[in-house]
């Protein structure tokens, strides 16, 4: 696959992320919506858990979302257009076969408060135990507000190391401050 249907295929699952999100973020409280723009800034920008953030900037990156939210709350999701399929976006078991080959994943499913969730990523490895598929996600293309470090579909375990990183990160600063 190349870099131009990579691009593709983020555009439509971010798209679907956004719709997620301008439906779902009132249900954190401010304090937590505002850790979890955080973490979003940081993946989509690919910046460390442990590096500053320009201020400015994701302060117009905030407020830019806002304005996508309010223009989208009243959006259906989108059915993905992989390899000329449309396929259900809730279907991650019919898109994957599709990404696999190219080491990546896509995963979809009900979060916190019953949120829709969606990443797409590179696969860092696979193994088989038992009757269980688990996936290592490094780099993530697309994702939206939440974002948990492991998620099971069926028989798929998806081990989300970006959040699994920033997880350990914040547990550190946390074991930092007790001293």
């Amino acid at each position: 696959m190349n870099i131009a249907n990579i691009a593709n295929i983020t555009k439509q699952i971010k798209h679907n992320c956004d719709i997620s999100d301008a439906k779902y973020w009132g249900y954190f409280s401010l304090c937590g919506l505002l850790l979890r723009l955080r973490e979003l800034y940081k993946s989509e920008h690919n910046i460390s858990p442990w590096s500053r953030i320009n201020q400015n900037d994701i302060g117009e990156w905030i407020n830019a979302k806002e304005a996508l939210w309010a223009k989208i709350e009243e959006d259906n999701f989108k059915n993905l257009d992989i390899k000329g399929f449309s396929v259900n976006p809730f279907e991650a078991s019919n898109i994957n076969p599709y990404l696999r080959n190219e080491n990546l994943v896509y995963g979809a499913g009900l979060g916190l408060y019953k949120k829709p969730v969606f990443f797409f990523g590179e696969i860092h490895s696979c193994t088989k135990k038992g009757d269980y598929q688990i996936y290592l996600i490094q780099r993530e293309y697309a994702r939206d507000l939440y974002a948990s470090s492991g998620m099971l579909q069926g028989k798929e375990i998806f081990i989300r190391l970006e959040q699994l990183r920033s997880l350990l990160w914040e547990m550190f600063l946390e074991l930092k401050c007790r001293k």
